[in-house]
């Protein structure tokens, strides 16, 4: 993305332009952004918020370096806003001028004290204005008015040293600065890409349940020494060592903290003036030409985060090989790659994937970690429900696995605000399980009707759970496909009145375990979809429901998106690439099953589907 021709705040889109309601604002730490990309810690720039700081912008003295367009520091840099489709605009610069100018002589005359001390000593000055003034001559104008009517006639005790070294810069001029950086550029105007995003962009996307990747919500725990390389800055430092040969690919269960690990080594990136790239999963895939475009806009120090690789069926991982990281090493880019993904996407072998991705990285949690991380839920997210029960009753109904205690906790959070969790009868609830706290919902709600509380699940599952089971694996979609596809399982298990499946679909949305993001609903985090299903597909004895799989299947047959959702859901449940428990085999037989026996009926549906979506199911079942 280039800067627009003129300055257009309205043309500014990224996160950083969003904090700058204000257009004079925002033109001076769009400035000052980029004097630090350039200058680095040398550069100190004024709040502004509406009001006129005394030294907009400057850059401290270096030996042998120099300051903004070569110019010798310690340097002065000025920004005024004027917007050039205005009449007369040339008068208003003007105007601008006379005011600064103003101001700068009644601080001479007091001796350059307090905020305007640094002009004692400054050998530069920099007047950026945010209009293109075009002809030269009203530059030359400007500049004598500035260098030979004002400093000129300064008396020689408080004139500063400037040596007549004074510029004006309009926005033609810092526009083609601007352009050089693309940090810059992914801040202030945003990649504006459904399945791309800058770092800013990325962590501002953070909300609701996935708040809780960010360090102000909930503190990172790192790894163990017996993981150390596990470790963030680590990760970076090998990146570094890898970029342009290959990149390092995170592996573990869900909820073990692949995204975050992989937030925090962007973090670090980030902070040591890498280009950071996330890629996201989902529709529509990203595409090598897509990151092309993005990528070499620039030639900086770049980072490329793939959340959950084996989710991105539209990305040429050949291409990013042979194409991508060829070019970038001709541009004299440092381009590093890291990915992560489900330990059971590994049991299909992928060339590409493994030229690509050199190093792979288990992450696992140690017992001293799972704790931590555990207090932290606690102490962060149900401070209220842990002061109404206690620690340990809290900790008790939590359990040890940390991404299952933060959804517990909130459940147990939001029932202390409301004021009813003292009265909660938590007898029909089972510890450390997701489905009991749905369960006990939908009793309240009078949906289900308590049988046996000794009991976390009748032999049995309730149509409505069912339901909840295969709304959640068939996410994320739009909430009418996702009730229908809630009403077909509800109905299939014998349920009584499709209508329900909506009410289910309410509780789900309370609970945070269904968010909604942009048109669609989907699962606050996989391992909530994988967990609900799984409780509802296998008994306490590890013996798979057949018939319940079924149900849950049903509304695949209508839909080619959520037959792809169900066998990536499915694929989910399944263990380490190296290993196949029974109850998993049994599983992978008797989808095949239902797949055979469905056969006509869904590749007539198939047939008639649009070819992106017929092609994404039919990819997920082969990869499956």
């Amino acid at each position: 993305m280039l800067f627009p021709l003129r300055f257009d705040p309205s043309a500014l889109q990224g996160s950083r332009a969003k904090q700058h309601a204000n257009r004079p604002d925002a033109f001076q730490q769009l400035v000052g952004d980029a004097l630090r990309e350039e200058f680095g810690f040398r550069v100190s720039v004024s709040p502004t918020k509406g009001r006129d700081g005394a030294i907009d912008a400057f850059i401290d003295d270096k030996n042998g370096v120099h300051a903004l367009a070569n110019l010798p520091a310690p340097q002065i840099i000025e920004c005024k806003d004027h917007d050039d489709t205005c009449k007369d605009f040339l008068d208003n610069i003007n105007q601008g001028w006379y005011s600064v100018a103003d101001k700068l002589q009644k601080q001479a005359a007091l001796g350059w004290t307090g905020d305007f001390e640094p002009w004692r000593r400054v050998k530069s000055y920099v007047y950026c204005i945010s209009s293109n003034i075009g002809k030269q001559a009203s530059r030359d104008k400007l500049e004598e008015k500035i260098i030979y009517f004002f400093f000129d006639e300064l008396s020689d005790s408080t004139r500063p040293p400037l040596l007549e070294e004074i510029l004006v810069l309009d926005w033609s001029d810092l526009q083609n600065r601007l352009n050089r950086f693309p940090r810059i550029a992914d801040k202030w105007i945003g990649l504006q890409l459904p399945k791309i995003q800058s770092h800013a962009e990325y962590c501002e996307s953070l909300t609701q349940f996935r708040r809780y990747l960010l360090e102000e919500n909930f503190p990172f725990v790192p790894p163990e020494n017996e993981n150390i390389n596990a470790c963030p800055a680590n990760i970076l430092d090998r990146l570094e060592k890898l970029a342009g040969t290959g990149g390092i690919l995170l592996k573990g269960i869900g909820g073990v903290g692949k995204t975050r690990t992989a937030l925090e080594v962007a973090h670090l990136a980030d902070e040591n003036g890498w280009r950071v790239l996330h890629l996201l999963p989902g529709d529509p895939g990203v595409t090598v030409d897509d990151l092309s475009e993005v990528l070499f806009s620039g030639n900086e120090k770049t980072l490329l985060v793939f959340d959950y690789l084996d989710q991105m069926p539209k990305l040429d991982l050949g291409s990013l090989h042979h194409r991508i990281l060829p070019e970038a090493a001709k541009r004299g880019m440092q381009l590093a790659l890291l990915a992560n993904l489900r330990p059971s996407s590994l049991r299909n072998p992928n060339a590409e994937r493994e030229a690509l991705f050199t190093e792979q990285i288990q992450l696992e949690t140690s017992g001293h970690q799972k704790e931590r991380i555990t207090e932290i839920a606690l102490e962060h997210i149900a401070p209220l429900a842990v002061a109404q029960l206690g620690y340990e009753k809290v900790h008790e109904l939590c359990g040890e696995r940390p991404i299952i205690a933060m959804f517990i906790a909130e459940e147990l959070q939001r029932r202390a605000k409301e004021g009813i969790l003292e009265k909660t009868d938590l007898s029909v609830t089972r510890n450390h399980q997701l489905t009991g706290w749905l369960r006990k919902r939908l009793i309240e709600d009078k949906l289900v009707i308590i049988d046996n509380v000794d009991s976390f699940l009748p032999a049995q599952p309730d149509p409505l759970l069912i339901a909840a089971a295969a709304m959640l694996a068939a996410a994320p979609l739009s909430r009418e496909n996702m009730e229908e596809a809630g009403s077909k399982a509800f109905l299939a298990a014998g349920g009584d009145a499709p209508q329900k499946a909506a009410l289910v679909l309410d509780q789900l949305l309370t609970l945070g375990w269904i968010e909604q993001r942009g048109i669609e609903l989907t699962a606050a985090h996989d391992v909530v979809a994988d967990e609900v299903l799984s409780e509802v597909l296998w008994d306490r004895s590890a013996q798979l429901r057949e018939t319940v799989l079924g149900y849950c299947l049903t509304a695949a047959l209508g839909r080619a998106r959520t037959l792809g959702r169900y066998a990536t859901a499915l694929n989910r449940l399944q263990g380490s690439e190296k290993t196949e428990t029974k109850a998993e085999a049994t599983l992978h037989e008797k989808a095949g099953n239902w797949l055979g026996k469905h056969c006509p009926e869904l590749g007539q549906m198939l047939a008639t589907t649009e070819a992106g979506e017929s092609a994404y199911a039919l990819g997920n079942i082969i990869s499956t």
